[in-house]
């Protein structure tokens, strides 16, 4: 470990915002930092290679039920399957719509309910129905969360003050935040 690296113990999805964050915007501009070597410290870590690899296909409802026999892992798919096309067309039955006829979302991409009490009391039965499903979902993005915070060591290169543009937020840094050293 060099003055200009760090050892840190980040968890699996710290890093993977990081990784992402010098990527894109805030750390294409960070003057003089290195981020071949911390891109090659990140990809070259067999620990998070196989983790993020693990997330990508836990996260994927194709892969519902995983560990359950496979008739019954076959069933949760496709009850998970007909569930989230059945949740749909009631969010569209039930959604506000702009001028174009078109339902209206968030930012997040959920869709607005012109009466939510009443979209939540027709929502209860199709729950009920698929419930095992949905419960086999929710355990799988569970152990995708517990994934995710798993802690690995990665060393990397330090962010000194005079390295940050002028402009930068305090959002934009949030994610480099455990690589700034003072000078």
């Amino acid at each position: 470990m060099s003055d200009k690296t760090k050892k840190l113990k980040l968890t699996h999805n710290e890093c993977i915002t990081m990784l992402e964050a010098s990527l894109s915007g805030p750390g294409l501009n960070l003057a003089g930092v290195d981020w071949s070597c911390f891109l090659a410290l990140i990809s070259c870590d067999n620990k998070l290679v196989q983790c993020n690899k693990a997330i990508e296909a836990a996260q994927d409802p194709k892969n519902i039920g995983e560990g359950k026999p496979a008739k019954q892992q076959q069933k949760l798919k496709k009850d998970w399957d007909e569930f989230v096309k059945e949740r749909e067309v009631l969010q569209k039955k039930h959604a506000k719509k702009d001028q174009s006829g078109e339902p209206m979302v968030t930012r997040e991409g959920r869709v607005i309910s012109e009466d939510p009490a009443l979209l939540a009391a027709e929502f209860e039965p199709l729950k009920a129905k698929y419930q095992d499903a949905i419960d086999a979902r929710e355990e799988q993005l569970k152990r995708v969360n517990e994934k995710l915070e798993e802690e690995v060591t990665v060393e990397l290169p330090v962010i000194t003050k005079k390295q940050l543009p002028a402009e930068i937020t305090q959002a934009a840094l949030a994610p480099f935040a455990k690589l700034l050293v003072a000078q």
